[in-house]
């Protein structure tokens, strides 16, 4: 069960955004852009070429691993978290998911990337 709830935060939480984000970045033309931050945002990205556009989604793809790391860490107890004079305890239908959340990510990322 760790497994899937892995598996299902890769893909909604991961996979999904990097998705969105991509389409948004593509297909966002500048002066429709709302808001000065996705303005700059894709004006940087207009100006970049397509292999910088590439390292571009893989910088966006290893801080969305890396957070969601550093939370399935807190959640593991290998993350200290603020404040807490206990433990976390993540559980689906009375099984406990914790433990190895953050491994088990860490290890799907490593398979899932192309050499």
């Amino acid at each position: 069960m760790p497994q899937q709830f892995v598996r299902s935060l890769q893909s909604s939480v991961i996979d999904e955004n990097i998705a969105l984000y991509r389409a948004q970045f593509s297909e966002t033309e500048p002066g429709s852009a709302s808001g000065e931050y996705w303005k700059r945002a894709i004006a940087l990205f207009g100006g970049l070429t397509d292999e910088q556009r590439q390292v571009f989604f893989e910088v966006i793809r290893q801080i969305a691993i890396d957070t969601a790391s550093n939370i399935l860490g807190m959640l593991d107890g290998v993350v200290p978290l603020e404040g807490a004079e206990s433990g976390l305890e993540l559980t689906c239908a009375s099984h406990r998911l914790n433990g190895g959340l953050q491994d088990i990510l860490l290890e799907e990322d490593e398979r899932r990337r192309p050499v």
